[in-house]
């Protein structure tokens, strides 16, 4: 059996988003540590894994508070602060446990540095894009050819005059912001389907898509809301815009006034930044909560009003429940394209979001049967690409290579043809 370090910042999407494949491999008898903030020592601890605390200066809590449209220019140096502020403790950790393997989060650089330098084999999990200097929404934004900055001149020198120490105190080579994230790991494990990710044809065998891989089990942070229950005569809609973009007041008002008097039944989820006392006045057939289970709602839902977060769409499908999706930022703006030309839903811009749009839409999801077919068809093709039990099955085996010095995973040129992986591979998720 391995020892296998998963190290990940604390934002809630990249933290749960693996708590069912380290679940799993703990089952199958493997040493698992999870390194990230103490504030998720609760979700770590149920899935039986060591949780070993690391610092943090990120705050993911009213995030959307601090955008502008699509502008969240101070990515770089954010990231890049993350990482002065961790890398030593993680160092420190890896040197304690050493592990076989570290997976860490695509945007957990200190996790990625640390393992290089202290040359344990590493495996990059990837909550949305596989980035390569091909395909590089980041970059996408600086030319224009995406809505929003992500990044500035500011932001990325920032970046570089942070992390050069950094490169100098782990004895690596300096990279830029756009070289760090587009670089050619030996093992990506993306929590897409390949029907979900633009240009998949393109990526290299040791890029894989897994599909959802959520679980019960992932979604166990406390709330308060009662499950709501399956309604013969009316359809449930659920609308949430996850953890970091939910501050979205407009929004939530105007879903108050287009569901209002329709005979469907709408559950709210507002986030943790709303007190319970400013919503007043709902109507009968609305429920407005600061969390809810998403699994357990979404699996009741007839449409879901969604960010478009590569979680929540991939749940989605899983459901076959079919989407309106508003996008908050960049990357979820191309998933939203995903949704739409897929047929598995429908894309409503945030500055076109308004009462009558609302109501519109959800009513042509919901009347229109050919979007819930066809998101069933997707939950069934990504449920094919194996989720948890193919993601644990590579991190084991890339393990068992990596431990008998043999080669880690075949690398491919930038753009190689990535064949279609095995369908209905093993699931133990």
């Amino acid at each position: 059996m391995s020892v296998i370090a998963f190290v990940t910042i604390g934002a809630i999407g990249h933290v749960y988003n693996c708590l069912a494949i380290a679940q799993e491999l703990v089952q199958r008898g493997h040493g698992v540590h999870f390194l990230t903030p103490v504030e998720r020592a609760p979700a770590i601890a149920k899935t039986g894994a060591t949780h070993v605390p690391i610092p943090t200066v990120l705050s993911e809590s009213g995030a959307s508070r601090h955008m502008d449209g699509f502008d969240l220019p101070d990515v770089p140096a954010t990231l890049a602060r993350e990482t002065v502020a961790t890398i030593r403790d993680i160092r420190r950790h890896l040197e304690r446990i050493e592990p076989d393997v570290v997976v860490y989060d695509s945007y957990t650089f200190g996790g990625a540095l640390a393992a290089e330098s202290l040359g344990v084999p590493a495996v990059r999990k990837n909550g949305t894009f596989a980035l390569r200097p091909w395909f590089n929404y980041f970059q996408e934004t600086e030319r224009g050819g995406l809505p929003g900055r992500l990044t500035t001149p500011e932001s990325l020198a920032e970046f570089d005059r942070l992390m050069k120490p950094v490169f100098h105190d782990c004895s690596l080579p300096p990279r830029s912001f756009h070289e760090l994230i587009t670089e050619e790991p030996a093992l990506e494990i993306v929590f897409l389907s390949r029907s979900f990710h633009p240009r998949a044809e393109d990526f290299g065998t040791n890029v894989l898509f897994v599909g959802p891989v959520s679980s019960p089990a992932s979604r166990i942070e406390d709330w308060e809301a009662r499950l709501p229950r399956p309604e013969p005569d009316r359809d449930l809609v659920f609308v949430s815009m996850g953890s970091v973009f939910s501050h979205q007041p407009a929004l939530y008002y105007n879903c108050l006034e287009a569901f209002d008097g329709w005979n469907v039944r709408v559950v709210l989820s507002v986030g943790r930044t709303f007190n319970s006392d400013f919503w007043t006045d709902v109507p009968e057939n609305i429920s407005v909560h600061p969390w809810v289970p998403q699994l357990d709602v979404l699996r009741n839902s007839r449409a879901f009003v969604t960010h478009a977060g590569a979680g929540s769409v991939m749940e989605a499908v899983s459901f076959g429940v079919p989407m309106l999706a508003v996008p908050q930022f960049p990357e979820q703006l191309l998933l939203a394209q995903r949704v739409r030309d897929l047929g598995c839903g429908l894309l409503l811009p945030r500055e076109e979001v308004c009462v009558s749009s609302l109501r519109t839409l959800v009513e042509r999801i919901l009347t229109d049967p050919s979007y819930r077919n066809r998101a069933a068809s997707l939950g069934r093709e990504a449920t094919a690409d194996g989720g948890v039990g193919r993601a644990c099955d590579a991190i084991q085996d890339f393990a068992d290579r990596s431990s008998r010095g043999g080669s880690q995973c075949s690398l491919h040129g930038q753009g190689a043809p990535a064949p279609s992986p095995s369908r209905g591979g093993n699931s133990h998720g």
